[in-house]
């Protein structure tokens, strides 16, 4: 039972790198009206920053927060900034619909 469990495991690290690599969704992103905040660490070695400073050009009204030191597993490397980033940011959401 191991074994396929490991072999499963190996077939879906192959999917998900198969959906990485061919997943092209930003040719709608401008059409976005939904308010938009993005975060990512600037230390982050798996996606790297600039895919989010591109996102946050793209998206209208987004806004970008970039963690100083942080990585790809920024919620856990500082989760007080990311749960108040959060926080702040769908209040400010919900302030506006409400509006």
């Amino acid at each position: 039972m191991a074994g396929g469990l490991h072999q499963a495991r190996r077939a879906a690290v192959r999917r998900q790198l198969v959906a990485i690599a061919f997943h092209e969704a930003e040719a709608g992103l401008h059409h976005l009206r939904t308010p938009t905040l993005v975060i990512s660490g600037d230390r982050d070695r798996l996606v790297p920053v600039e895919n989010s400073r591109r996102l946050s050009r793209i998206i209208p009204r987004a806004r970008l927060l970039e963690l100083p030191g942080a990585g790809h597993a920024f919620p856990f490397e500082r989760p007080v900034e990311t749960i108040r980033a959060l926080t702040e940011h769908c209040l400010a959401a919900h302030t506006l619909a409400a509006g």
